[in-house]
C-alpha cells in the first residue's frame, strides 16, 4: 500500500483547510472591522446645527442641532415667492429645484437662495420621495452615509425636542395675487429675521464671543450688511460692517494665527468659501475680520 501517498494527500488537504479557515477568519475580521468604523461613524458625538433642506413637493428647512439633541422643521408652501440668487428673478418654493436642475447649477442654487431668504446657513440638501405620508425626517435616505447618519443622529431625539413650524400657519407670510391672479405668499422679511435669529444660534459661536468686522470689497452697495446678517443669525458678534479700501473677487478671512482652531473662524471659512490670511487689516480692529467680495455679490444679485 502507497502509505506516503495517502499521508501527502492528507497533508495537502490540511492546508487547504487551513487555508480556508484562514480566508473565513479575515473575512470576519474584516466584516467586524467594517461595521465597527460604520458604528463609529454613525455614533461619533458631533457638535455644532446641521442645516439640511428637504425637497419634496415643496421644501422643508431640517436644523438638527447636535449639541442639545433638538430638531426644528420649518415648512415653506409650495406657492412661496422666493427671490432666486444670481439675478435670476423670482420662483415659487416647489418649484426652485427643477428650476436648479434646469439651470444645471447641481443644488448650488438652490442653496444660496434659501441661505439669502432665511438668512441662515445651508449645509446640505437631500430630494426624498412624494409618496409616503411620513413625517419629512422619516424620508431621509440611508445613503449616501452623511444621510443614514443624520437619520441615526435624528433618531436619537425625543418627540418634545422636535418642533415644527408651518409658515403658511404664521404671521410671518402673507397671501398675495399676482397679475395673473394666481394666490402666492410672501415673507415679511423683518418679521422671518427677528422670529428665525432666536432659532438658529450656535452654542460654541456664543461662547467664543469673537468680536466680527464685515467689508465689502466690490462697488455693489449692502454687501457686508447681507453677510453680517447671515452671521449675527447663527450667533456671531458683528460689531463693524463698512467698506474694504481694494477689491476683491473671492472671500477673505483674516484672524491671529491662535484662533486657527476657532470653531467660529471654521464656520465662517465654510459659509462663505473664505481664503484665510493671518495678516492685520488696517480697516479693523476685530478679533474676525471678514472681506467679501464679487464671487459673494455675484451670489446675491
Amino acid at each position: 500500500m502507497d502509505f506516503a501517498g495517502k499521508k501527502t494527500k492528507k497533508k495537502k488537504g490540511s492546508l487547504w483547510l487551513n487555508k480556508i479557515w484562514q480566508g473565513l477568519f479575515l473575512v470576519g475580521f474584516l466584516i467586524l472591522l467594517a461595521g465597527g468604523l460604520l458604528w463609529w461613524y454613525l455614533t461619533r458625538g458631533e457638535f455644532g446645527r446641521f442645516n439640511l433642506v428637504v425637497i419634496d413637493e415643496s421644501l422643508t428647512l431640517l436644523s438638527l442641532d447636535q449639541e442639545k439633541n433638538t430638531l426644528l422643521l420649518i415648512k415653506m408652501p409650495a406657492n412661496l415667492y422666493l427671490p432666486v440668487t444670481y439675478g435670476k428673478g423670482q420662483i415659487r418654493a416647489g418649484a426652485l429645484w427643477q428650476f436648479d436642475l434646469i439651470q444645471k447649477q447641481k443644488g448650488e442654487l438652490l442653496k444660496t437662495t434659501l441661505r439669502e431668504f432665511l438668512g441662515v446657513p445651508i449645509d446640505d440638501w437631500v430630494k426624498v420621495s412624494l409618496s409616503s405620508q411620513e413625517p419629512v425626517w422619516k424620508k431621509l435616505p440611508f445613503l449616501p452615509l452623511r444621510f443614514g447618519r443624520l437619520r441615526f443622529q435624528i433618531g436619537k431625539v425625543r418627540e418634545d425636542k422636535i418642533e415644527i413650524i408651518d409658515l403658511s400657519q404664521t404671521d410671518l407670510v402673507k397671501k398675495a395675487n399676482l397679475v395673473d391672479g394666481s394666490e402666492i405668499w410672501l415673507a415679511d422679511s423683518l418679521a422671518l429675521d427677528g422670529f428665525l435669529k432666536e432659532k438658529f444660534y450656535e452654542r460654541k459661536i456664543l461662547e467664543e464671543n469673537l468680536t466680527i468686522t464685515v467689508l465689502n470689497a466690490t462697488e455693489k452697495p449692502g454687501l457686508a450688511t447681507k453677510a453680517g446678517r447671515i452671521i449675527e443669525q447663527i450667533g456671531g458678534r458683528v460689531v463693524r460692517l463698512g467698506e474694504y479700501s481694494a477689491k476683491t473677487t473671492n472671500c477673505l478671512l483674516f484672524f491671529k494665527k491662535e484662533l486657527s482652531q476657532s470653531y467660529t473662524v471654521e464656520r465662517l471659512r465654510k459659509l462663505f468659501n473664505c481664503e484665510i490670511s493671518h495678516q492685520e487689516v488696517e480697516e479693523s480692529r476685530a478679533d474676525v475680520t471678514l472681506i467679501v467680495g464679487t464671487d459673494y455679490a455675484n451670489q446675491v444679485w
